[in-house]
């Protein structure tokens, strides 16, 4: 049976590593991390506001402020005021932003295909299962509230 620290290390050098591959994978459609999480919640759901995507992407609302601003000035995300309610603003995709964000799934799935090359389809199975688990086990299950969010709703 592999000892603690052997299990944790594997699991941060994969995570690591994914992470590292996903960035580079973004970087080639102008991207940074993170950014595709906020381009696929606006892609479901057309518009949210920052409270809502914080709650989504479980952050605090204003480094979801500080990533529609970038994205904004990109060109992939609109920002306007609530009409009903001036605090809140609404977020989201340009033209331009759903085309990137149509090139993701393909991109992304590019960087999954690389991290499992060689792994069985039983592999694959019991892999979905550990990660699931272990995403349950540190509260991001489905039905998990994310980060407080309070400060916009």
């Amino acid at each position: 049976m592999a000892s603690t620290n052997e299990v944790r290390d594997a699991l941060t050098a994969a995570s690591r590593a994914f992470k590292a591959a996903g960035a580079e994978s973004l970087r080639t459609i102008g991207l940074h991390p993170g950014q595709d999480f906020l381009l696929v919640a606006l892609l479901e759901e057309d518009t949210l506001t920052t409270g809502e995507l914080a709650r989504r992407l479980r952050v605090e609302s204003p480094t979801v402020t500080r990533m529609a601003q970038r994205m904004e000035v990109a060109g992939l995300v609109r920002r306007a005021s609530d009409p009903d309610d001036a605090r809140r603003t609404r977020n989201s995709l340009t033209r331009r932003g759903r085309e990137v964000a149509a090139a993701l799934p393909k991109l992304l799935d590019d960087v999954l295909d690389r991290a499992v090359e060689g792994l069985t389809a039983g592999e694959l199975d019991r892999l979905r299962d550990a990660l699931t688990l272990i995403a349950e086990n540190l509260g991001w299950g489905e039905t998990s509230e994310g980060a407080d969010t309070s400060a916009e709703a």
